[in-house]
């Protein structure tokens, strides 16, 4: 049986097919893309809107689990807490109730990121979907996107090293310290009555859940008390054991919240703020860990992966089609 094509079409003929067709291909697919860009506008509108600075906000509990060392709740407005209390029964501190300060909201830096990431989204979809693209500024558009997507629900799930502090049974290996909080603590006067240095109060993210960090300080050149060395010599005073004791930390005071806010509006490549004092070496003596799940978070979490998988396997289908490499695998 003969395999001979017919009728026979010459190399140069059989090319220019293969090119028409491939252009018919590439502008069935961008297509294609610009009808799910639409949806994924919808989307990001949706997602944007969960973090918008609409009343009443949600109010979080914030209270550790067995034990009454932290009692409160916080309410959070878009990306700022803006009201709560907080009764604190800290072990090498005196009981202390700590206000939020109404005129000076608590900015929660990773939220405010995750903001400005899904604004740039939404630009830049507006753009795409407003002009004429070719398939390679198509391309370079929802790498744009993707990358992006990633930064918003990285974000929002957080570093590891915000997470659950491993047990003292645990086999897993420590994680790295996360120093953030040297720098960017809240601001004294974020609180009534306003903290002092010996206090640290962070507010982070992790895997959509509020994580307030509270760590007692100490400056690295204080006196220890004879009857201290004594009672530690022969196990009256028990030290208070995590994972960042015995280590020496450079802690900037914040004294002003309007400070922080200004730097993480100006994004995460700046400098944190000196906001009145120098670095000072301390030991961290308590460290108490508060995490309290945000509804509003939680569902942002997953309309963000879903979005996110969604921009990923629109640029894989574009990237074939034009036989381009895509490099979206880690993201």
């Amino acid at each position: 049986m003969s395999l001979t094509i017919y009728p026979f079409s010459s190399p140069h003929h059989l090319k220019q097919t293969q090119r028409e067709s491939h252009q018919r291909e590439l502008k069935w697919i961008i297509g294609e893309i610009r009808e799910s860009l639409q949806e994924l506008k919808s989307g990001l509108e949706d997602c944007y809107a969960l973090l918008a600075p609409i009343e009443p906000g949600s109010t979080l509990a914030m209270s550790t689990p067995r034990n009454e060392k932290v009692k409160g709740t916080v309410t959070r407005i878009g990306s700022q807490i803006v009201k709560g209390t907080l009764h604190l029964q800290l072990s090498t501190q005196q009981a202390q109730v700590l206000a939020i300060n109404t005129s000076k909201p608590i900015c929660i830096r990773p939220l405010m990121e995750i903001q400005q990431s899904l604004s740039d989204a939404v630009k830049l979809l507006e753009i795409t979907l407003d002009n004429e693209s070719t398939p390679e500024t198509l391309f370079a558009q929802l790498r744009v996107l993707t990358q992006l997507m990633f930064d918003a629900s990285a974000n929002l799930k957080g570093n590891e090293m915000h997470s659950r502090p491993p047990t003292p049974g645990s086999a897993s290996a420590t994680p790295p310290c996360d120093t953030t909080w040297t720098t960017m603590s809240v601001a004294s006067n974020a609180f009534n009555p306003h903290i002092n240095s010996s206090l640290s109060v962070h507010i982070t993210l992790q895997d959509s859940c509020i994580i307030l960090w509270l760590r007692a300080l100490e400056p690295v050149d204080a006196p220890v008390f004879f009857g201290t060395k004594i009672g530690l010599a022969i196990g009256t005073v028990r030290r208070l054991e995590h994972d960042e004791m015995d280590k020496p930390f450079k802690y900037t005071f914040n004294r002003d919240e309007s400070a922080i806010q200004q730097t993480a509006l100006l994004g995460r490549r700046h400098a944190a703020p000196l906001s009145g004092t120098k670095p000072v070496d301390v030991f961290v003596r308590e460290k108490v860990r508060v995490e309290s799940a945000d509804p509003n978070l939680m569902s942002l979490q997953a309309k963000l992966s879903s979005l996110h998988h969604t921009i990923i396997e629109l640029r894989q289908n574009l990237s074939v089609v034009m036989g381009a490499e895509c490099d979206d695998e880690g993201m």
